[in-house]
């Protein structure tokens, strides 16, 4: 199954979309190249229907305060990526290491 990532390759005028999202971290950009591709309509249109659902939620003064509550926590987030690639390839982790992955 095609990813956005191979989409993008595909695509003429699909990176140019996605290099225009505001995407605040790593983690983030990741998620959206491994998400799979939609390229039947039937579910690109059931995607649509969620995306006015939660929309519809987040214009409410309750979803205001439930965006801005995420905002600050995602802010917080760091990619750790790479160190729990290194746990997995038996790195031992030395102080330095771990720091400065945290201060990417």
């Amino acid at each position: 199954e095609m990813v956005v990532r191979e989409a993008i390759q595909q695509f003429k005028g699909f990176r140019y979309m996605t290099e225009q999202l505001e995407l605040c971290s790593a983690a983030g950009r990741r998620v959206l190249l491994e998400t799979p591709w939609m390229g039947r309509r039937e579910e690109i249109e059931r995607q649509l229907a969620k995306v006015t659902e939660v929309l519809e939620y987040l214009c409410s003064a309750e979803g205001e305060r439930l965006v801005g509550n995420i905002g600050t926590k995602l802010e917080q987030l760091r990619d750790i990526h790479a160190t729990i690639r290194q746990v997995g390839e038996e790195v031992v982790l030395d102080e330095h290491r771990y720091y400065s992955e945290l201060c990417r």
